[in-house]
């Protein structure tokens, strides 16, 4: 199983939450409540990020746990942990990417990177 993420807001996730292997986060209330619930250990997890104003960067990581931690404004939110599998991280351009059929998801009909974070 793999599980994609969309870091739209270019969150730094290791620095936010002071930990290595953090590397996404999403609110306990609201539309994210029930988004990526009941990952298992081991599990991919694709984070695809902002790079520069033409490209995005792809990150694989290995899924190991999850907390609930404050965020930056010190609301609880969950942080997802894991291990960065640094032989998959890859950056692509905006127009090979939004082509390619693993990460078309993360554009709209136009090409462009969705503005919405989350999981998909």
């Amino acid at each position: 199983m793999t599980v994609k993420f969309n870091n739209c807001r270019n969150r730094q996730h290791t620095q936010i939450y002071e930990r290595d292997d953090a590397f996404f986060d999403l609110y306990t209330t609201g539309r994210h409540a029930p988004l990526a619930r009941g990952l298992v250990k081991g599990t991919k997890c694709v984070v695809v990020s902002r790079f520069g104003a033409t490209s995005v960067e792809i990150r694989v990581y290995e899924f190991m746990r999850e907390s609930a931690m404050p965020n930056e404004q010190g609301t609880i939110v969950r942080v997802f942990h894991g291990s960065e599998l640094l032989n998959q991280r890859v950056v692509l351009s905006k127009k090979e990417a939004a082509a390619s059929d693993e990460y078309s998801i993360f554009f709209n009909s136009l090409g462009h990177f969705k503005q919405v974070s989350g999981f998909r």
